[in-house]
């Protein structure tokens, strides 16, 4: 991985992958690329700045878009979560 994948779960729980040569486009049709890109971004869970080199998952939450990154115990707690 390292970087060149990120993931988002969707409502009916499938996996899809996004590139990151994709995510600015993703990014741009979810209306969050001004954001993500000025840093206002946040981790579901640790509340930590989302950036390329640390979004592990962008996870649709009650009718808005969360985001996930990479460090371990984030991605325990998105693992628990969607096994609940």
């Amino acid at each position: 991985m390292k970087g060149d994948n990120h993931f988002m779960i969707t409502k009916d729980d499938n996996l899809k992958a996004v590139y990151s040569s994709d995510l600015d486009s993703f990014l741009e049709n979810l209306g969050m690329a001004e954001k993500f890109h000025a840093g206002e971004i946040v981790c579901r869970y640790c509340k930590s700045t989302i950036r390329k080199e640390n979004l592990y998952a962008i996870v649709p939450v009650n009718g808005k878009t969360e985001f996930c990154c990479n460090q371990p115990k984030c991605v325990l707690s998105l693992s628990e979560e969607a096994n609940k």
